[in-house]
């Protein structure tokens, strides 16, 4: 079997029964903010990362030491792969490495979180806020969590991860919070956080991202910046 990914686990860390969960670089960054948000607050344990073909020749310092694109953090049942920076290349065999390796360790369940379109949304019920993707493995959904309607498409790492876990009849959930188009979505991301904590049995407060994203939304009304500085301010808030 071809090796398109390089895990170095820095502790001799059990994988086996976790959930694996991850987010990129999507629709209103809601992936990505999303597992940082949790890796933070939750004091989640950096255990390794990843090396591929497929990321981008990025590095960053953090705390003194070199911080990869990819990163490892286990928080009890849940193990974290943290995209600081998102696969630019390679994407289909980055995505089967990723794949392959959470099967291959003895995870439970795999749970991603991506963005969905906001002007897919046809209710008018604030709490009708997400879809979800699952594999028919999936076991456990709350009651009441809607499914992605038929006709609307997925797109990126994670639409072939989960068509991976599919073809592996492999246990995987896709949380898809509704998410603007043109700015860095924290509600969407507090959204997705709100589901993840029932769906995991987490309580991870979300009031930071709420309030943020009031003090982003009263920004925008009072500023006519272009769709670019909207984003690049957006980021101030992200913890």
């Amino acid at each position: 079997m071809p090796q398109y990914i390089d895990v170095k686990l820095k502790s001799d860390v059990s994988l086996s029964g976790k959930t694996f969960v991850t987010g990129f670089h999507g629709i209103g960054l809601v992936g990505y903010v999303t597992v940082r948000y949790l890796v933070k607050k939750l004091e989640a344990k950096k255990i390794g990362f990843i090396v591929t073909e497929s990321m981008p020749p990025i590095i960053t310092m953090e705390n003194g030491e070199i911080k990869p694109p990819l990163e490892l953090y286990i928080y009890r049942h849940v193990v974290f792969m943290y995209a600081e920076s998102p696969p630019t290349t390679r994407i289909h065999r980055f995505s089967r490495g990723i794949s392959e390796w959470v099967i291959k360790s003895g995870f439970e369940k795999a749970l991603l979180v991506g963005g969905l379109d906001s002007s897919y949304s046809t209710s008018a019920n604030p709490e009708d806020n997400l879809r979800v993707i699952k594999t028919s493995q999936y076991n456990g959904l709350r009651k009441g969590a809607s499914t992605l309607e038929d006709g609307l498409f997925v797109v990126g790492p994670l639409a072939l991860l989960m068509l991976n876990f599919y073809i592996a009849d492999f246990p995987a959930l896709a949380v898809l919070p509704y998410a603007s188009r043109d700015k860095v979505d924290l509600r969407a991301s507090a959204n997705a956080i709100q589901f993840i904590n029932q769906e995991l049995d987490l309580a991870v407060n979300v009031d930071e991202l709420i309030l943020n994203a009031k003090r982003i939304e009263d920004e925008a009304l009072k500023s006519a910046e272009s769709h670019a500085n909207l984003s690049s301010e957006s980021l101030r808030y992200i913890m």
